[in-house]
């Protein structure tokens, strides 16, 4: 007897994942997207395990990377490109009539807060 139904979100509730917004970062901020990814997944340790807030970590990546910007720019084409993945919101309702559902996610805070509000 199914008793529970555990979800993850990125890939499979909503397209979340660094490949989406990375690039547009690296064109924004004028590096390659080789050297953002190194730069990206070695600061954001303490982000993803919540020491650090969002705005935290986007200050440190941009002092890292050698560049000024606006990091609420960054912000918004990260959230602008979070997209659900088409008829999974639809499942998810109708197994939420039958089951106990839960959701495992290593997004950060402030995005799963953004999510949240927004779907």
């Amino acid at each position: 007897m199914i008793k529970a139904i555990i979800f993850d979100n990125g890939g499979v509730i909503a397209k979340v994942s660094s490949k989406y917004f990375l690039p547009y970062y690296a064109r924004m901020l004028k590096v390659s997207l080789s050297r953002l990814k190194h730069s990206y997944w070695h600061l954001s340790i303490d982000l993803d395990v919540g020491k650090e807030s969002e705005k935290e970590f986007y200050r440190k990546l941009l002092k890292h990377l050698g560049r000024k910007y606006d990091y609420n720019k960054l912000i918004k084409v990260r959230y602008s490109l979070i997209k659900l993945i088409p008829g999974t919101l639809s499942v998810v309702k109708k197994l939420k009539k039958k089951y106990r559902l839960a959701m495992l996610n290593n997004d950060y805070k402030e995005c799963m807060s953004h999510l949240m509000k927004k779907y």
